[in-house]
């Protein structure tokens, strides 16, 4: 079985939900060359464990002010962008999977139009080599009702080459460390 190396992150106190605006505008500074070679150091190193660190929480940035621009450069072309294992983001619908950046976007715009969203970004686990997962708090409101709710997601990566080629999104971190566990031993 992979050894799974796992930290807790630090939230950032800048704003509600704990992610800086700043750190989405720094997202073309951390560019996925730079995760490419964290991913080629041990799992748990201090280097990688500061870019994949700051990856996530700019990636988390981007994403919660709907900046494709910003976060697509993370992204394989040809990615394949996973919510199966989501109850919460997929509203009950298991099939949803999603693929290229236009799926990215897609997903995105989907979100954007029924609720805003922060992630809040909690734990990393790492299993070496391309593969790594975050546990995130995500804070909701959805647009029309404006109901509030918060749920923990996990999110786990395949980042070989340094850019995302699979992303799944589970329901808790349970089920995170139990892909990436499946994932890494593959």
């Amino acid at each position: 079985m992979t050894e799974i190396v796992r930290w807790k992150v630090d939230a950032i106190p800048e704003s509600p939900f704990g992610v800086s605006q700043r750190l989405a505008d720094t997202a073309p500074g951390l560019s996925s060359k730079a995760l490419g070679r964290a991913l080629r150091l041990p799992a748990g190193s201090r280097i990688r464990r500061r870019v994949i660190t700051e990856s996530l929480r700019v990636g988390l940035a981007a994403a919660g002010s709907h900046d494709f621009e910003k976060l697509l450069p993370f992204y394989d072309p040809a990615v394949v962008y996973d919510l199966t294992g989501s109850r919460i983001f997929t509203l009950g619908d298991t099939t949803a999977s999603y693929h290229g950046h236009d799926g990215i976007r897609v997903i995105l715009a989907e979100m954007a139009q029924s609720m805003a969203m922060a992630h809040q970004l909690e734990e990393i686990a790492d299993a070496g080599g391309p593969y790594f997962a975050a546990l995130t708090m995500v804070r909701s409101v959805a647009n029309f009702s404006r109901i509030e709710f918060s749920d923990e997601v996990s999110q786990v990566y395949d980042a070989r080459g340094g850019t995302i080629r699979h992303q799944w999104t589970l329901d808790g971190w349970d089920a995170g460390i139990e892909k990436l566990a499946e994932i890494a031993s593959s």
